[in-house]
């Protein structure tokens, strides 16, 4: 009977201990509901402050994009106002120039106006055959500067550079003399 009872308890399939099998370890507690809502809470926060912070750093690079956007556009602008400025400083000597000029035109006859009249024809034929106004000579090869008239040679052109007088043709005053060279 004892051979029985054993092979019904072998036949069994209740857990047999043998001397090497080592208690399971003791469950633990279940964890209260707050404390599992906190940690939850903790890295959600955690989460919220790193999408926070990635929000800030593009705002940060969207800011810095937009302040050297700013700055070169300040540049172009101070160029091209630059660039007025000196248009209009050009445009200021080109007027004192022509009031100048005409100035000296209705001052500067001191014949009949009949005499002066004669002698700027002669001057404009003398330019429309290419040739000097002054010595009615030379090939004209020289431009006046400021006025921009190209009415004489060279060496007519230096004379009245370093005598500082005036353009034949509209009296305006001469600053410097460019030689001009034609391709034929």
């Amino acid at each position: 009977m004892e051979q029985r009872s054993r092979d019904s308890l072998v036949g069994s399939e209740a857990p047999v201990n043998t001397p090497l099998d080592l208690p399971l370890p003791p469950t633990p507690p279940p964890q209260p509901l707050w404390d599992r809502q906190s940690r939850h809470d903790t890295w959600s926060q955690s989460d919220m402050n790193s999408q926070r912070l990635g929000i800030e750093w593009d705002t940060i690079n969207d800011l810095r994009i937009d302040m050297v956007r700013l700055h070169q556009r300040m540049n172009n602008m101070q160029r091209m106002m630059e660039t007025c400025m000196d248009m209009q400083i050009e445009l200021q000597r080109s007027i004192r120039q022509e009031v100048s000029a005409a100035l000296n035109r209705s001052t500067g006859s001191s014949g009949s106006p009949h005499d002066s009249s004669s002698e700027d024809k002669s001057k404009w034929e003398c330019v429309r055959k290419g040739l000097c106004c002054i010595c009615c000579e030379s090939n004209i090869d020289s431009l006046l500067y400021r006025c921009g008239h190209m009415c004489t040679c060279s060496k007519c052109a230096s004379d009245l550079l370093q005598s500082k007088r005036k353009c034949p043709m509209c009296q305006a005053p001469v600053v410097e003399v460019i030689r001009a060279y034609s391709i034929q």
